[in-house]
Formats: structure tokens, C-alpha cells, sequence
């Protein structure tokens, strides 16, 4: 699971994505989480948008077994993946 949050959204605090988080890592459940400063409940800076399309990108070849053809920052994912996909991409 891939948990986008923006630190000062109102409708779903970072203390609710803080407990998916921790739920996620209790039960050994591959995730990656990026919480985005300054950001709320929809992001709006083309920064945000464009780090949280890439990682989606990273999450999906790290979770269906593909290197995604452009370079892309690091995503550390938490927990094992069964599918033979890699725990970073």
C-alpha cells in the first residue's frame, strides 16, 4: 500500500495515516509512506503532484515486478512483496 499525505490536510490528519501506517507495519504489510509539507486534502503544488505520480510509478514496479523505464527517486518500501517484485524500486 502506498500512503500519500499532505501534513495539513483537515479531512484525514497525518494521525490517521499515522495509524494505516503503523497497522501496515504491525502485520507485515508492503508499504511506503510520503507525507507532503504544506500540502492538504488534494495536493496543488506541481512538486507534489509530480513526486506522488512518481511514486505510484515506483510502487507499481516494485508490486508487479517491473523497472519502470525513467529514472525515478527511491522509494523504501516496508515490508516483504511475494510477488518477486523488489522491496525498493
Amino acid at each position: 500500500m502506498l500512503v500519500l499525505q499532505g501534513l495539513d490536510d483537515r479531512v484525514v490528519p497525518p494521525s490517521e495515516a499515522e495509524r494505516i501506517v503503523a497497522a501496515l507495519r504491525g502485520n507485515g504489510i508492503p508499504h511506503a509512506y510520503i507525507p507532503f509539507e504544506g500540502e492538504d486534502h488534494g495536493f496543488r503544488r506541481a512538486s507534489s503532484m509530480v513526486r506522488s505520480i512518481q511514486a505510484e510509478l515506483a510502487f507499481y514496479g516494485a508490486v508487479f515486478g517491473f523497472v519502470p523505464a525513467d529514472p525515478l527517486p527511491p522509494l523504501s518500501l516496508v515490508g516483504a512483496l511475494t510477488n518477486g517484485g523488489g522491496p525498493t524500486a
